[in-house]
């Protein structure tokens, strides 16, 4: 058995046919910015489908370039969002928003600071675009990169959220619960209450993986697993599986692709519809294990499905299947 996909039901379920069902026009018109090392543009996975993006002022004296990846990460993140043949979103944009160089590729080695300015470029940048003739479906900011809350951070967020962005961001793979110190703004209930969706890290065994952060702070969980994603290094090179290619960075895009996707078919949302959408169509009690408090809930994507569905038993093969745990008392 293989590490799971996001478009595979529980193993409770009745019936797995182990496809992927997609439609061809999801994330047409929606800018993903990917705050991470860069995204290689012309990788076949996202060729044609980069923007020029941003570099923070620090980095920018030795490469001002933001379509290149000194750290084999931003690349890969990006194909899940958004790649050809690994993406979930494949009419997406990407944004890149480098916060990291051949000297800083370990998340600890960029500062909360630099973070905070590739979000605050990112705001700025959306809302000029929804002032231009041809205006974004909508936009998401995928940060798969460790950030803290600070003053500045929440500042940040709330800017995005303000201008109706979505914000995926990972837990982190230090194992501890996200209540108490963990990256990531996940403990201002506040902010994550009106959209941010805060990800952790499940294995193919269906369980929380035990190098993912955890707790009643998270807003979810998603695959990630021994992923492949687009390697860095090449145009046509993937990086594959193993426990190097694991974590909630990989986790994190899922979840941004499956919102591009839906913007697509349900058409954009305020950040806090969005989330309540995507808690509407969640499969609760679905067996999953090690959730060390967090709830026992499966999220389905709403892009193959009719009506909103509440039993693992209602899940059939032909929906596209996200796994995710959300975190509000449920």
């Amino acid at each position: 058995m293989g590490p799971p996909r996001p478009d595979d039901p529980p193993l409770r379920a009745t019936t797995m046919d182990w496809s992927y069902p997609y439609d061809t026009t999801w994330g047409e018109g929606v800018l993903v910015y990917v705050v991470d090392s860069g995204v290689r543009s012309t990788h076949q996975e996202v060729a044609g489908r980069v923007e020029a993006g941003y570099v923070i002022a620090r980095l920018r004296t030795q490469d001002p370039k933001a379509t290149v990846d000194y750290c084999d990460h931003g690349t890969g993140v990006a194909s899940l969002i958004a790649g050809n043949s690994l993406g979930l979103a494949r009419k997406a944009t990407i944004v890149p928003v480098r916060v990291a160089n051949a000297d800083s590729c370990s998340r600890v080695a960029s500062t909360t600071t630099d973070v905070v300015e590739a979000v605050n470029w990112a705001v700025s940048n959306y809302k000029t675009r929804l002032n231009e003739v041809v205006t974004p479906k909508a936009g998401i900011i995928n940060i798969s990169w460790q950030v803290y809350q600070t003053p500045e951070s929440q500042k940040a967020f709330e800017a995005a959220i303000k201008a109706g962005m979505h914000i995926t961001v990972s837990a982190g793979n230090n194992d501890k619960n996200q209540c108490f110190g963990g990256p990531s703004p996940a403990i201002d209930q506040r902010v994550k209450d009106v959209g941010q969706s805060i990800v952790g890290w499940m294995d193919w065994t269906e369980q929380r993986s035990d190098g993912s952060n955890f707790g009643p702070c998270l807003t979810l969980f998603a695959p990630g697993e021994s992923i492949t994603t687009a390697a860095f290094n090449s145009d046509t090179a993937y990086t594959r599986g193993g426990d190097e290619n694991s974590g909630t960075s990989l986790s994190t895009p899922l979840v941004a692709g499956t919102i591009a996707s839906i913007v697509t078919k349900d058409g954009n949302k305020s950040p806090a519809e969005m989330r309540t959408l995507l808690l509407g169509y969640a499969v609760r009690n679905a067996g999953l294990k090690n959730l060390a408090g967090s709830p026992d809930i499966l999220l389905q994507s709403l892009t193959q499905s009719v009506k909103p569905q509440s039993r693992v038993s209602s899940i059939k093969s032909y929906f596209y299947t996200v796994l995710l745990f959300f975190c509000d008392g449920w």
